[in-house]
């Protein structure tokens, strides 16, 4: 309601289960709970009252208002780097979005998984210019691996930046997330100025 339409749902069942003792949940079936939720969800979007007997949940007429503004739902992009991620993408979602933390060409290998028309995206770390250090002191604040600054984000010149979404393009992506890391107005400004115009 607040996009007025424009939102695009994204969904994952993530690496960790360090934090399920937290709510209460166990490590075991959290496929069958994911898939379990994404069904209830779905019915609360499109159904006036939900009634389910399943396997994690249990409701009794429950209505969800307001209703999205998309019809019959809002779409549904998967995140997730192993092979049953990407076909559950396939099997349940609208698109697949690869991870920032995913390098380039991991991603590439990843989406030949995917149908070719399948709706494809990848967040791209980035920063324009030649401040590796910078970077570095992001991913190991963010992450607590400096080194993924050489391994996953795209850095240097608006040609070189250019080129790699020139890639993920030519690989058949849809959708490219920006994500500059530091400075990020500035960057973003630049990024539109001088990179996005010859992408």
């Amino acid at each position: 309601m607040l996009s007025n339409g424009r939102l695009i749902v994204g969904v994952g069942l993530g690496q960790s289960t360090r934090f399920y003792p937290v709510y209460g949940l166990a490590p075991e079936g959290r496929v069958a709970r994911f898939r379990e939720n994404l069904a209830i969800i779905k019915r609360l979007w499109t159904e006036d009252k939900v009634t389910l007997d399943g396997r994690f949940s249990h409701l009794e007429s429950i209505p969800m208002e307001p209703k999205p503004v998309q019809k019959p739902l809002p779409p549904i992009w998967f995140g997730g780097h192993a092979e049953a991620a990407l076909r559950r993408a396939v099997e349940l979602g609208d698109g697949y979005i690869g991870a920032g933390s995913t390098p380039m060409d991991v991603f590439l290998e990843d989406i030949k998984q995917l149908p070719p028309n399948f709706p494809k995206a990848k967040r791209l770390y980035l920063a324009l210019g030649d401040n590796l250090p910078r970077l570095r002191e992001w991913f190991g604040a963010f992450y607590g691996k400096p080194e993924m600054a050489e391994q996953v984000a795209v850095w240097g010149s608006p040609k070189h930046i250019a080129d790699q979404i020139a890639r993920l393009k030519d690989a058949g992506v849809n959708h490219v997330l920006l994500n500059p890391v530091f400075d990020e107005e500035t960057q973003m400004e630049r990024l539109s100025e001088d990179v996005i115009t010859s992408a």
